[in-house]
């Protein structure tokens, strides 16, 4: 059985553009990891998932979150499995939604091509853009 090294992906978090993510971004190897941090939110997956093939992840969100509507764009690690989409979105605060939650298996495929990096047809001048760091404010109940 072949065994291959980790898997590289690219590691970005923006609340601009997928532009400026890739700007900031840096490449890290993913391994087996009992959670994964979104935002500054932790998802702890459950010991079931550590099994799975691990993958690069590109995910957009938007909503509204304190008042100021925009966007947010992720690249990280992940597993191989779109059920881990539905437990991301679960740690977001309920305003924000997951538009996009890409999946791929090859080292660095989480970047530029990976995505539809064309301008949402129904942003404005007055979106504002999500400060990520708030993101992981408690949310109450």
């Amino acid at each position: 059985m072949h065994t291959a090294s980790a898997l590289q992906c690219y590691q970005c978090a923006s609340g601009v553009s997928w532009s400026d993510c890739e700007a900031d971004s840096k490449t890290v190897e993913c391994s087996s990891v009992s959670q994964m941090s979104v935002l500054g939110r932790s998802v702890f997956l459950p010991p079931e998932t550590r099994q799975l093939e691990p993958a690069c992840v590109s995910v957009y969100a938007k909503g509204t979150l304190g008042g100021a509507t925009g966007n947010a764009y992720v690249r990280d690690c992940l597993f191989n499995d779109k059920a881990m989409c539905s437990l991301v979105q679960e740690v977001l605060p309920p305003a924000i939604k997951i538009v996009d939650c890409d999946l791929c298996t090859t080292n660095l495929c989480n970047g530029s091509s990976s995505v539809d990096t064309s301008p949402d047809e129904n942003s404005s001048s007055e979106s504002q853009r999500f400060d990520v760091s708030t993101w992981n404010a408690s949310v109450g109940p």
